[in-house]
């Protein structure tokens, strides 16, 4: 005859879709995580780098002369790296000598866009790698030559 046994426990197929269940809810609370992790990364490497853009335009509006950035503009010294601020540099360098001629191999770069006569317009790029992208970050400023 016929004896039907009460098995108590979990098949094998029980298990195997309690596991894959977790494994589904562990992966996508991972990549969840990672993501959140990266553009945590991302704002903090743009505000680090706005606050670099700000230094680079408080120097050129209240320690740099008209002249000094008209002489800027005339050696066409307009590219600035991003790693070249330091305070090793700061303390040894004129802040007008951190400019040099040509673009920089870094990927992170100030580049000043000179224009005007008598009042100059001074647009500060800052090109930097974004999320999948070339990431601008610009600020316009005006430095003028007046007579008392």
């Amino acid at each position: 005859m016929l004896s039907l046994k009460n098995n108590k426990g979990f098949t094998l197929i029980e298990v195997m879709l309690s596991i894959s269940l977790f494994s589904i809810l562990f992966i996508s609370a991972l990549s969840v995580q990672t993501a959140s992790y990266r553009i945590q990364k991302y704002c903090k490497k743009m505000y680090t780098y706005s606050i670099f853009e700000e230094y680079v335009k408080n120097n050129l509006l209240y320690n740099c002369t008209y002249d000094e950035i008209q002489q800027l503009r005339s050696q066409t010294r307009i590219y600035m790296e991003y790693y070249n601020i330091n305070s090793e540099n700061i303390d040894r360098l004129k802040f007008t000598k951190m400019f040099v001629n040509n673009i920089p191999g870094q990927k992170t770069y100030i580049k000043l866009d000179i224009s005007g006569d008598k009042i100059l317009k001074i647009n500060i790029g800052l090109y930097s790698e974004g999320i999948n992208k070339r990431k601008i970050m610009e600020c316009e400023i005006y430095k003028g030559k007046y007579k008392s």
